[in-house]
């Protein structure tokens, strides 16, 4: 198994980083964006988001808090690797955040090649929709 670091470019986002810590700090503002037939098939909490397929349990759940300038998150469940989600917050002046999100992962070697590069698209898709939902647009699906 190998460490796999993936980073997402960098955003200058117009709210301070208060804001944005306190939007990725609890779980529970997602459940609010659910569709209706999925709401049964996610347990939110404000630690954690878990979904139920097939009587399979995958999630995420907050790993570390530091406050306005970092919350990350790592998986619970069955997935195939270990995985961590990370969102870094720095303040730009009283009313910005310089802000990312960075992917660390352990792969093993044939699972790196094979995926290795649908991570940081994946990453970047993720950067992309944040930015949109940051300048109040809907965000495109993925």
């Amino acid at each position: 198994m190998g460490a796999t670091q993936v980073k997402g470019r960098d955003l200058v986002v117009k709210h301070p980083p208060v804001v944005l810590y306190t939007l990725f700090s609890d779980l529970r503002r997602f459940a609010e964006n659910l569709p209706a037939d999925m709401k049964d098939k996610v347990r939110v909490e404000a630690d954690s988001v878990v979904a139920s397929a097939q009587g399979i349990e995958m999630g995420l759940q907050v790993d570390q808090r530091i406050p306005y300038s970092l919350v990350s998150f790592k998986e619970t469940g069955k997935f195939p690797f270990p995985f961590k989600f990370e969102f870094h917050m720095s303040p730009v002046g009283l009313d910005s955040t310089l802000f990312n999100v960075e992917l660390q992962t352990e792969l093993p070697t044939m699972a790196k090649m094979m995926i290795g590069s649908k991570l940081q698209e994946m990453v970047d898709k993720i950067t992309d929709q944040l930015e949109q939902a940051f300048n109040g647009q809907m965000p495109t699906t993925i």
